[in-house]
């Protein structure tokens, strides 16, 4: 079996000046063609640009129009829906209201279940109201069904009518829905 055997050989310095003059249009060739990458990217980027411009203005009219109708359908409903009833059904679709539940401040920050004043505050009224894990959690969904809340959001335990002081519930508006036939 023959094998071959690469000899390396010197360079002569006509070769070396060839190779260099080779590396030189090379490294313009790259740089050539980064300049148009860049040329191109900022072109399609204005073009981006603009077509997120026309988007925009097609739908801040119609949006703040749908926004000036909602609220004069509020409005109505607000003045035609009364009693208990929660929506308004005509032939051209329903005016709805639905409850939203308040949020909930204990000692002034929004309630998280991990909030150790709330893990404190659920075992005070009921020890079955701590969820225990890996961590100590409480059961917030089991603790506000014990919980009512007064119209100046005043947060009292609904079993006792103990008063929480450092609890306070912020109402928020119904939710209001219209929806077309």
């Amino acid at each position: 079996m023959l094998e071959l055997v690469q000899v390396e050989r010197e360079l002569s310095i006509v070769e070396v000046e060839q190779m260099l003059e080779r590396v030189r249009e090379l490294n313009a060739q790259i740089d050539a063609a980064r300049d148009r990458c860049e040329q191109l990217k900022a072109h399609y980027e204005a073009k981006i640009a603009r077509a997120k411009d026309i988007c925009d203005e097609e739908i801040t009219a119609p949006l703040s129009e749908l926004e000036c109708l909602t609220r004069e359908l509020r409005r109505y409903a607000e003045a035609n829906i009364t009693g208990k009833k929660r929506s308004l059904e005509l032939p051209s679709g329903t005016l709805s209201f639905h409850k939203r539940q308040p949020i909930f401040y204990l000692g002034g920050e929004r309630v998280n279940k991990d909030n150790p004043a709330l893990i404190e505050l659920a075992r005070n009224i009921d020890a079955e109201l701590v969820k225990v894990k890996t961590t100590e959690a409480a059961d917030w969904a089991g603790l506000k069904k014990r919980l009512t809340v007064a119209d100046d959001g005043t947060v009292c335990v609904a079993d006792t009518g103990e008063v929480l002081a450092d609890m306070r519930a912020q109402i928020l508006p119904d939710d209001f829905k219209v929806e077309t036939a």
